[in-house]
């Protein structure tokens, strides 16, 4: 099972949203999947952070990349997030309407927390399931 999370903060500290956390979630998900549209507020900081999910064999892995950038006014912008390494990795890039790329700012840390609690921004968290195999004749 695959799947995403958007959350969004007030800023790079990973203070809670006052308007509420979560602005997406999807499951059952493809690699490459389209979120949205989310409309936000123009000209105000946007900070938000993107959770992925796999549930694999004895293990499940998630990673998280938190960025922060300022849309402006009527103008729209595409958030490309991309996961690699078995969702051992994930990054982001963001482009305008006319898809040159927009600079943004990241802490050090995701604020979207992983079944390991806070990992580097791009890192990932894994819970491991300890499984035992018993036959019966």
């Amino acid at each position: 099972m695959q799947g995403y999370r958007v959350f969004a903060y007030e800023d790079l500290s990973c203070t809670p949203s006052r308007l509420g956390s979560k602005l997406e979630s999807r499951q059952f998900t493809d690699a490459n999947e389209k979120i949205g549209p989310i409309k936000v507020a123009a000209e105000s900081p946007l900070t938000f952070a993107i959770l992925y999910g796999e549930a694999r064999i004895a293990q499940n892995r998630e990673c998280g990349f938190t960025a922060s950038f300022t849309p402006h006014e009527g103008e729209s912008y595409t958030v490309n997030f991309a996961v690699s390494n078995g969702a051992l990795a994930c990054g982001i890039g963001i482009t305008d309407g006319a898809g040159h790329d927009v600079p943004f700012e990241s802490p050090v840390s995701s604020c979207a927390e992983t079944f390991a609690g806070k990992v580097r921004n791009g890192g990932a968290g894994l819970l491991n399931w300890k499984v035992k195999v018993i036959s019966k004749p």
